[in-house]
C-alpha cells in the first residue's frame, strides 16, 4: 500500500514539474481522498 501512495506521488510530482493542469489537478484530488482514507483508517 505505501509503495503505490510514493508512486503516486512521486507522479504527481513529475506532473507538477511538467505544468500539466488537468491531470495535476486530478492526481491532487487523488492524493486528498487517500490521505483522509489512511486517516479514517
Amino acid at each position: 500500500i505505501l509503495s503505490g501512495i510514493i508512486a503516486v506521488y512521486l507522479l504527481w510530482v513529475v506532473v507538477r514539474t511538467l505544468n500539466m493542469e488537468l491531470l495535476s489537478t486530478i492526481l491532487g484530488q487523488l492524493i486528498s481522498v487517500g490521505t483522509i482514507a489512511l486517516i479514517i483508517v
